[in-house]
């Protein structure tokens, strides 16, 4: 052991700069690793803490029309209570809602109360059993009772509360104010937080549902919030679907055709609650996509890959020059066996140190911008399995890349020392071209996928939406009991010369949400748009193609629809939508919702019915004026008709807009950045190899410029050996590198970028700029040398 650790340190100390370069490679490798796959174990482990997930489903239900479906896992009430109870495969089942205010508060002294980011979200006594929820302290069964409550263990030591302590609930008020009631909830139970990783570790406080919500389970509506069955092991998911369905059905039957047609035609199907994640619905909030899970696991691999090709080529390459030590060793009577495990310690320890520095920077990289971009957490207690397979991988890559130039080195005769060997011959350099082959290729893929993103990026943060939207600022006032001062408001805020103009809409324009079902003939179909102001289009500069605007003194509804409802539907000027008013223009359709989700009809419609959830106004400003400004100027305007509003957001509409691109962006930054890690390793291991190149043919070098090799066509002939490797790696590179690209556009309905031969041009541009930029600097160096002092030493 001590002769293999002074080897260790021999090679680290002769060879400073390739074992440097080896270990930081081989760190940055293990980092990436490690954030990529916490990542992707997030993904694929979601729900699967939950105690017999594998026999748990959520009850998914569509809502509205067939041909626009979307999907919720809020299902009927009624129908499901029923399926419950007579379904012989149910062992369990539960509801839960989270749709409550995000605030509660702990009183301090009497005229004091602390506020506290925990909302009060509703769970049925049969839900508590579904999730094996562990009780710490209390009674869990206890909240049946009036004005009780159980917390999670994290808030009881955030808030510092225990059994019998109160809390008091925050709600909204009918003017969209957030108070605090005046009646305490007791404490009646503290139970163990539920797992991060789940559908349900943002449960915190949670009460049975009110009294009211019995009223809304009589209607069948789905309105009591999440829905999940438990079956027993090994039944039949279909025999619970087809009670559930029969049951619905007869149930629709009974319900006047007049009132509501879609519930009729309403689809149900069981989702295990491990599946739920990879799946879009409308009340969950949280999804993710299996491509780009895969696609994450795949980059984790690709750079553990390129770190593994640069440890096998590092020990490929020692072997010339080891071959002599190694020859002399056995001549003084080492064993084959003791020289073997010296290269084994040699390669576990690099690996290891490298391990233990990727482990060492994780505890201060875990809580910084990279955390922006992951949903999952970077801290080890949570991250077990995959410091496993770190660890699984440091072996086996040690293993690989020792036992076999191990083996190799000692099987010389001694006194065949001299002769060089595997690694000096042209298949030991072919060997090692062919591994940078590879190595490059993957890093070709990488960085011109991700240059193929940025550019997708930009091309729908470009796309022409059809309607004016730059320098303008908006917010939402919340507020409705201003409904009825939304002109005065307008007026008032115009009244600043920075104002050139505003509007308002009912909801965002930005808003997936932001949806209206109009009957039409036969037909009930969603319209995305709203309620506007008469002046909303001439705000937007949107050009009314047939008909005319909105009137100014309009009493009566007047609808404004899109080209696509006119075409498809035949809807023409003048024709009635909902019974509710006439249609008097048509305009081309406004992309209004984000282009990687599908569009239904569109149009607006004037008056504006403004709900609970206040207008959405629309500012236009000079670009001179900063936002600072201009946020000021309207939050203290706003705070003239009502003192709350003092603090309300405001934010340029392009901001919303490009939020939702946010997971795009998110995944995108992820993939540019371990991208340059993959192309930073790999051309760490290009100077290492380079650098050992130059070294073993110093005297190739020497006797070349003694017989009149300039330093030009030394380099010349060094640039060559990289270049056919890279022109190689592009020509393999560029169609993966677009069909991964076509993969990730499939997802844009519209807005999708035009792949041209001059993007893949760049990407490789600039990873031959710097490959070959590092191997003339190195090739430089050697042929500076004097030849006479290489020969002489040689």
């Amino acid at each position: 052991m001590k002769i293999a650790f002074q080897n260790f340190l021999t090679t680290l100390r002769r060879y400073k700069t390739a074992s440097v370069l080896n270990i930081a490679g081989l760190t940055l490798a293990f980092i990436a690793f490690y954030i990529l796959m916490a990542q992707v174990h997030h993904d694929l482990s979601y729900n699967k803490s939950i105690k017999d997930h594998e026999q748990i489903y959520a009850i998914a239900v569509t809502e509205g029309d067939l041909r626009y479906e979307m999907w919720k896992i809020s299902a009927p009430e009624q129908t499901s209570q029923r399926a419950f109870e007579s379904c012989p495969d149910v062992v369990g089942y539960g509801f839960i809602s989270d749709y409550t205010n995000d605030k509660c508060y702990k009183q301090v002294s009497a005229d004091y109360y602390e506020v506290f980011p925990y909302g009060f979200d509703h769970i049925s006594l049969s839900a508590i059993e579904l999730l094996g929820m562990e009780c710490l302290a209390g009674d869990l069964t206890r909240i049946a009772e009036p004005q009780t409550i159980i917390i999670a263990e994290s808030v009881a030591e955030t808030m510092k509360l225990g059994i019998g302590d109160s809390i008091y609930q925050a709600f909204y008020t009918t003017d969209g104010r957030t108070v605090r009631s005046n009646t305490p909830n007791t404490i009646v139970g503290i139970y163990k937080d539920l797992p991060n990783n789940s559908l349900f570790g943002r449960l915190k406080c949670l009460t049975t549902p009110p009294k009211h919500y019995s009223y809304l389970a009589l209607r069948n509506t789905g309105h009591n919030g999440w829905t999940f069955v438990k079956l027993r092991e090994g039944a039949d998911a279909a025999n619970f679907e087809k009670i559930w369905r029969d049951d619905y059905t007869a149930w629709a039957e009974g319900v006047d055709s007049s009132k509501n047609n879609v519930d009729k035609q309403r689809k149900m199907r069981l989702v295990p609650i491990a599946a739920t994640y990879f799946q879009l619905f409308t009340d969950t909030g949280t999804h993710g996509s299996k491509k780009a899970t895969y696609f994450l696991m795949c980059i984790a691999f690709i750079i553990i890959t390129i770190a593994f090709i640069n440890f096998v080529n590092f020990f490929f390459a020692l072997i010339p020059v080891r071959i002599k030590a190694v020859n002399i060793s056995k001549i003084f009577g080492a064993s084959n066996l003791s020289l073997r495990w010296s290269f084994l310690f040699e390669a576990l320890a690099m690996t290891l140190i490298s391990l233990a520095l990727a482990l060492y920077l994780m505890i201060a990289i875990k809580d910084t911008f990279i955390s922006n971009y992951l949903s999952a957490s970077l801290d080890f207690s949570d991250n077990m399995p995959t410091i496993g397979w770190i660890t699984l991988i440091v072996v086996v890559m040690a293993l690989t890349a020792a036992i076999y130039p191990a083996w190799y080195i000692t099987s010389f005769n001694p006194s065949l020392a001299v002769k060089g060997g595997f690694a000096g011959s042209r298949a030991g350099r072919w060997l090692r071209m062919a591994l940078m082959t590879i190595q490059f290729t993957i890093s070709a893929i990488l960085v011109t996928v991700s240059i193929l993103l940025w550019l997708q990026y930009r091309n729908i943060i470009k796309f022409d939406v059809g309607y004016k939207s730059d320098n303008v600022v908006t917010f939402q006032m919340a507020m409705p009991h201003l409904n009825d001062r939304l002109d005065a408001i307008m007026e008032e805020l115009s009244k600043n010369p920075d104002v050139i103009d505003i509007t308002y809409s009912s909801r965002p324009i930005y808003s997936h949400s932001n949806i209206e079902w109009v009957n039409v003939g036969n037909e009930r179909l969603p319209m995305i748009g709203g309620g506007v102001h008469n002046s909303f289009l001439r705000f937007f500069n949107v050009p009314i193609q047939t008909g005319e605007d909105f009137s100014i003194d309009a009493t009566n509804r007047e609808w404004i629809i899109g080209e696509k409802m006119h075409l498809e539907k035949g809807v023409n000027i003048g024709d009635n939508l909902n019974g509710q008013g006439r249609v008097v223009g048509i305009i081309k359709d406004l992309q209004l919702t984000a282009l990687d989700y599908s569009q239904h009809f569109m149009g607006f419609f004037s008056p504006a019915d403004i709900d609970y959830s206040g207008a959405q106004f629309y500012v236009r400003i000079p670009s001179s004026v900063s936002m600072e400004d201009i946020r000021h100027y309207i939050q203290q305007t706003l705070a003239k008709f009502e003192p709350s509003l003092v603090d309300v957001e405001v934010q340029y509409l392009d901001y919303h807009m490009q939020k939702r691109y946010e997971d795009f962006r998110k995944g995108l930054n992820i993939s540019t950045l371990f991208s340059i890690v993959a192309i930073t390793i790999s051309l760490m291991g290009v100077f290492g190899l380079v650098i050992f190149e130059t070294q073993y043919r110093r005297k190739e070098i020497a006797v070349r410029r003694v017989f009149g090799a300039t330093r030009r066509s030394v380099v010349w002939k060094m640039n060559m050996q990289y270049a056919i490797i890279l022109i190689i790696s592009f020509i393999i590179a560029m169609p993966v590198a677009q069909w991964f690209a076509n993969e990730n556009f499939a997802r844009f309905i519209v807005g999708r970028m035009d792949i041209s031969w001059w993007m893949f041009a760049v990407s490789e541009g600039l990873i031959a700029l710097i490959t070959l930029g590092l191997v003339t600097y190195r090739s430089i160096k050697s042929t500076n040398e004097n030849p006479a002092d290489v020969v002489k030493g040689e």
